[in-house]
């Protein structure tokens, strides 16, 4: 659960809290991956979004950096004829050029400051993504398409400073069903 206030003293309080949801201030000697996704159409099909979230540490390298692969599953649970079944307010109608049930999700990857976004790639090879940095941390951005009842999986190499060989703090965005989240991760010793 996470909390934001309209009265300034209440937000001060959730400020640099989990609940308040923001970038943690500072990694310590844990890793930060953050998977947020934003809804990228005009309709009402994130309903039927679910996700799994997996990180997994395959490598610490003696040039400083412990990578990370986030291994992202994205799933669309609408009924295959949703064009027909579910009302054109939940479809969306092709508003923004997307056909009726896709549903589109802006996809951010955070990593941990210091780090850096290596690669994003599906089943089909490297993904195009936007790099950039959010108070001080990489961040890759990209689109990702689902048409109903279509899963995608995407994997994202991440390097974190070797000195965090603890377990990997992951944050997600909250949905109507939990992002399920595992961590193999391995500590670099």
């Amino acid at each position: 659960m996470l909390a934001w206030s309209t009265h300034p003293e209440e937000q001060r309080r959730l400020d640099g809290t989990h609940l308040g949801g923001g970038l943690p201030a500072s990694d310590g000697n844990r890793p930060f991956v953050g998977v947020f996704v934003n809804d990228g159409t005009a309709a009402k099909m994130h309903y039927y979004l679910r996700q799994e979230v997996r990180v997994s540490t395959p490598a610490c390298t003696a040039d400083g950096y412990r990578h990370l692969r986030i291994d992202v599953t994205m799933t669309s649970i609408a009924p295959t004829d949703a064009v027909a079944s579910l009302p054109r307010s939940v479809t969306g109608n092709g508003a923004g050029g997307l056909p009726p049930g896709v549903i589109r999700s802006q996809v951010l990857i955070y990593g941990s400051a210091e780090g850096a976004v290596r690669t994003v790639e599906d089943g089909s090879g490297l993904v195009p993504f936007l790099a950039k940095e959010e108070q001080g941390r990489p961040v890759a951005v990209f689109f990702a398409d689902l048409l109903p009842g279509e899963s995608r999986s995407y994997t994202v190499g991440l390097l974190a400073p070797l000195a965090q060989e603890a377990e990997p703090e992951i944050r997600t965005t909250p949905g109507v069903a939990p992002t399920l989240v595992s961590v193999v991760a391995s500590p670099c010793r």
